[in-house]
């Protein structure tokens, strides 16, 4: 069977051609074109207008759907797709076929712009290996495939954008190159020329080396370098590059040099002058940069100084709080430092001729002249540092010589000093001034502080004339501690830093421990740090798990919550109880009263007493009824500790006590207990 043949024609005529050998046929030579020249020429003009009219109008609808469709965020691919589905009666006809073509081209146009100028960052006019066209490729369209109407279209947009883009392209290239060009020179010129160069008139004679005539075509001269960029741009650039990048004062000195030295003559022997005098204005702001840049770079030496300083003293300090470590017979030994080792240390520090810091060193070597002082001292000179009260490291060491700072607490209060002047000069303030978290919660912490030094006189609450002193201490604690607590939070995890959650639990750990350690009669309570009260805690936190524990087993638990749930019971009538014991009560004892007409008060006990003791003596043994299955044991009982079980039976006592409207003792509870466990036994 014959292979039917397929017609090279398709339906996807937008922006296609028909593919296949395509001969040209002059139609006039055939007899359809005859015909057709025929009607042509016999139309009337009337018709031919109207057909042409007809064609306009279905190319200005065409072109005015394009702009709504891509208006509305249409692609080029989704405007095909649904032509070809029919789908757009506007632009279902073959007379419309260059309109789409053309919009299509002037769109993509747009879109491949957008597309280049959000990815231009990764375009570099100064990589001499690439060039801005090279860049678009991967950006344009493939124009193989594309139909002549949607070309035109394309570069009826793209071109405008393309010229203008190389235009600059080519001027940030120029600029680059130029300014690449004098840079070389400049260093060039830095580089093989000294100060005293500058001096005896080398510098500007080979300066002058760079003035190298180029040949060109036609009249005129050219330079590589010309006399306006020999002396604006390499030698006044010089004095610049010089005053900006200056370490030291000699660099800028060699500025200042090269800027009012004498250039002595040109070409002409006319007397050129200095720099300075040339260009006077730019002169005067480069004298006045260079001026300036003498005094930071003095200070900062200044500066640097003073930090080795105070660095090197500190460290004489703690190597002087430091024992020394020994190996005898492959054994590590530790032993305090001899005199001869101390007077060493004291020699380096008097090399520096401040007495302070000889005043101080011999302080921390007296050991006999100190005594055990209030660490909250320490604490408020630690927080006084923290707030910049003390101005260098001599102060600090006056104050803990003042202070009579534990030698303990040297080597700490050093280092805080250390850090904090670090961050000082950085304009770093202390964290517990900046956070917010700190400082609300320090106000929080310091109320509940100011809470245990408040009085009641009458229906006012006065605040005690030691609570300052109490708040004072508590506020320098927790400086010391937020401190701490920042520090180690970052060592150990990695230099994060605490979360909002982390720091206000802290915070609140800390108000417990405050509350708990100033009270009334302590306003300088012997603080321990953070972490000691934290291991205090996890270790009493320990042991009540562990009595928790062993109470749970014993029934101590369930017990309590039995009697508890008892006594609340709404149907317990304790008052009624008491009355029916109380209505029993006979005053007299054996009928004495009506044999000697007198009461048995006169026996040694008088009647408000016996029945006092009657009620109690009846209220226990009916207490013991009532509570008998508590679960009370004599385990339970030996299980608890005296102090829990003092506590027990005194709320028992009150509960029971505010319910019946008669005194409950302690003793009568414990009675109770008794005649139970008693009872038990029987």
């Amino acid at each position: 069977m014959a292979t039917k043949y397929k017609s090279q024609v398709t339906n996807k005529w937008i922006g296609s051609r028909y593919r296949g050998l395509n001969r040209h046929v002059d139609a006039r030579t055939t007899e359809m074109g005859q015909i057709v020249s025929a009607l042509r020429n016999d139309l009337t003009p009337a018709m031919n207008n109207w057909g042409d009219k007809y064609i306009e109008k279905k190319e200005t609808a065409a072109g005015a759907k394009m702009d709504e469709l891509y208006a509305k965020g249409w692609k080029t691919k989704d405007i095909k797709k649904a032509i070809l589905n029919d789908e757009i009666p506007e632009l279902s006809n073959h007379y419309v076929q260059n309109v789409v073509d053309t919009h299509s081209g002037r769109f993509e146009a747009a879109n491949t712009i957008r597309q280049i100028e959000a990815n231009l960052d990764a375009y570099d006019y100064k990589d001499g290996t690439k060039t801005i066209e090279e860049f678009w490729k991967q950006y344009l369209p493939n124009f193989n495939e594309a139909s002549t109407e949607f070309t035109v279209g394309f570069s009826a947009v793209f071109n405008e954008f393309a010229a203008n883009a190389k235009i600059k392209d080519a001027q940030n290239r120029a600029e680059h190159a130029h300014t690449v060009k004098i840079d070389k020179a400049i260093n060039f010129m830095d580089t093989t020329i000294t100060i005293e160069d500058i001096k005896n008139g080398k510098y500007f004679k080979q300066l002058m080396t760079l003035n190298t005539e180029m040949p060109i075509d036609g009249t005129g001269k050219a330079y590589f370098f010309d006399t306006n960029e020999l002396n604006e741009e390499i030698a006044l650039g010089h004095v610049l590059w010089l005053a900006d990048t200056a370490t030291t004062t000699e660099q800028l000195d060699k500025a200042l040099i090269l800027l009012t030295q004498d250039r002595g003559k040109g070409k002409g022997n006319n007397e050129l002058g200095s720099l300075a005098n040339t260009y006077s204005k730019q002169a005067r702001e480069l004298i006045l940069k260079i001026n300036n840049k003498r005094r930071v770079l003095e200070n900062d030496g200044r500066q640097a100084k003073a930090d080795a300083e105070k660095e090197d003293v500190s460290a004489i300090f703690t190597e002087l709080m430091t024992d020394v470590d020994e190996v005898i017979a492959g054994e590590t030994k530790t032993r305090k430092r001899n005199h001869t080792e101390i007077l060493a240390l004291r020699e380096k520090l008097e090399a520096y001729g401040n007495p302070t810091y000889i005043n101080a060193f011999d302080k921390l070597t007296s050991v006999e002249r100190w005594k055990e002082t209030d660490p909250n001292v320490f604490n408020r000179l630690v927080s006084d540092i923290g707030d910049g009260k003390y101005e260098g490291l001599d102060e600090v060491l006056d104050a803990m010589v003042e202070l009579n700072i534990n030698p303990d607490d040297w080597k700490a209060a050093l280092t805080y000093y250390n850090a904090f002047d670090e961050d000082s000069k950085k304009g770093k303030m202390p964290i517990y001034q900046t956070n917010q978290t700190y400082k609300d919660q320090k106000k929080i912490n310091l109320n509940a502080v100011k809470g245990n030094y408040m009085v009641q006189v009458g229906n006012v609450f006065i605040e005690k004339p030691n609570s300052w002193l109490a708040q004072s201490n508590a506020d320098a604690y927790m400086n010391v501690e937020i401190i701490a607590f920042e520090k180690r939070y970052r060592d150990e995890n990695n230099g994060k830093e605490p979360t909002f959650k982390e720091r206000n639990e802290f915070m609140e750990t800390l108000k417990n421990i405050l509350v708990k350690q100033f009270t009334d009669d302590n306003v300088s309570p012997n603080l321990k740090s953070f972490t000691d009260f934290e291991a205090e805690l996890a270790e009493t936190a320990k042991l009540e798990k562990a009595k928790t524990e062993k109470y749970e087993t014993a029934g101590v638990t369930q017990t309590t919550e039995n009697i508890y749930d008892k006594i609340n019971l709404e149907e317990i009538n304790f008052p009624a109880i008491v009355k029916e014991i109380k209505d029993k009560f006979d005053p007299n004892f054996l009928g004495l009263e009506d044999i000697f007409g007198e009461s048995d008060s006169e026996w040694g006990e008088d009647d408000k007493e016996s029945k006092k003791k009657y009620v109690e003596e009846n209220f226990t043994k009916k207490l013991a009824e009532m509570f008998k299955d508590s679960g009370i044991t004599d385990t339970m009982r030996k299980a608890m500790e005296q102090e829990d079980y003092n506590n027990l039976i005194k709320e028992i006592s009150t509960r029971i006590g505010s319910f019946s409207g008669t005194p409950v003792t302690p003793q009568m509870i414990d009675q109770m207990f008794n005649i139970i466990i008693g009872n038990q036994g029987t």
